[in-house]
């Protein structure tokens, strides 16, 4: 519960990012019109400006220039989807189409926080049924004075063969936790403190048409760790179920892996199915043996009538099969 709800920090940045990226990519400029006033003179393409004025720049002349060169790239970009042919420019293998922008958000867990997103896209093969690969990265600092570093990757080799996804991360994280399961009130708010970092890190190999099946390696370090305790005195579920001051979970996981979207920052339609069995093992450097299973289904449906509109749904479940996870896990 605690780190899901870290998790949804996350997840909110990651599509501001996101609906930032294509907001930016579908953004419209007028310049059909004439200036007709020395203020519209001065917002005017450089070839419509007097002599005056050419040589003046300013944040509208700037946000212009990105956006015209963000519109056409939409109409190239975005077709991919449909596995309609792309430009070459676009689909030259390697050349990487990044983009940064600042954004700011609200959570229960967070309250108000400042973001700095950014993601890459690149394709490593021409091929037009090739998967775009993307990686994903953001700054964000918190009211709650929580520091979040995500680091996202999902990479695919030419023709498909291999995927590389990554999940990396770094937290510097107060907040509050409520105890164990289903029945906890307010009053059971306990403040924590601790510092987190997670490797995920997956290869996958193509064992039908969109389907592989792969391996990984997986850390979740917590250091640090301190509590308030409970405003009445009583003993907190934290020290229930064993304080401590650091924890570790570490070792391999099996993945199965479906995905036929072939562009995952703006998919038209298709599915992503992610399996991922992982055992924790104390001989590799866990605290405990204990195992877990991550179930992820995306379904994409395109929304009749409407031009570029996609009805996204989204089931997620992590859960326990065997042990005892550390507190914080």
């Amino acid at each position: 519960m605690i780190r899901e709800r870290a998790r949804l920090f996350v997840l909110f940045a990651g599509l501001l990012s996101s609906w930032l990226y294509s907001g930016s990519l579908r953004a419209q400029t007028d310049t059909t019109r004439q200036p007709d006033s020395k203020v519209e003179a001065v917002l005017a393409p450089p070839s419509e400006r007097t002599p005056d004025d050419s040589d003046q720049r300013d944040i509208i002349d700037v946000l212009k220039k990105l956006f015209s060169k963000n519109q056409k790239l939409e109409k190239k970009f975005f077709k991919s989807d449909s596995l309609q042919p792309a430009d070459s420019l676009l689909r030259k293998s390697g050349k990487l189409h990044p983009s940064i922008l600042p954004g700011a958000g609200y959570t229960l867990q967070t309250r108000f926080a400042g973001v700095i997103a950014a993601n890459g896209a690149f394709y490593t093969d021409e091929n037009e049924h090739a998967n775009l690969s993307v990686i994903n990265a953001l700054v964000a600092y918190t009211q709650n004075q929580q520091i979040i570093l995500p680091v996202q990757s999902n990479i695919w080799t030419k023709g498909n063969k291999f995927n590389l996804m990554g999940d990396w991360r770094f937290y510097k994280y107060p907040q509050y936790t409520y105890g164990l399961g289903g029945h906890t009130t307010l009053a059971d708010a306990d403040l924590m403190n601790y510092t987190y970092i997670t490797i995920h890190q997956t290869v996958a190999k193509q064992v039908a048409k969109d389907l592989l099946a792969g391996i990984g390696y997986n850390l979740d370090y917590h250091w640090n760790i301190t509590e308030a305790g409970l405003p009445d005195g009583r003993v907190s579920d934290y020290q229930k179920y064993g304080k401590t001051k650091q924890s570790t979970s570490t070792g391999p996981s099996i993945n199965l892996l479906y995905d036929n979207r072939r562009n995952p920052i703006y998919p038209l339609h298709g599915s992503f199915v992610n399996i991922v069995f992982r055992q924790n093992l104390t001989f590799l450097g866990s605290d405990k043996n204990w195992e877990s299973i991550l179930l992820d289904y995306r379904k994409y449906f395109k929304v009749p009538g409407y031009k570029n509109s996609v009805l996204a749904l989204w089931a997620y479940a992590w859960l326990t099969m065997g042990g005892d996870a550390p507190y914080l896990d």
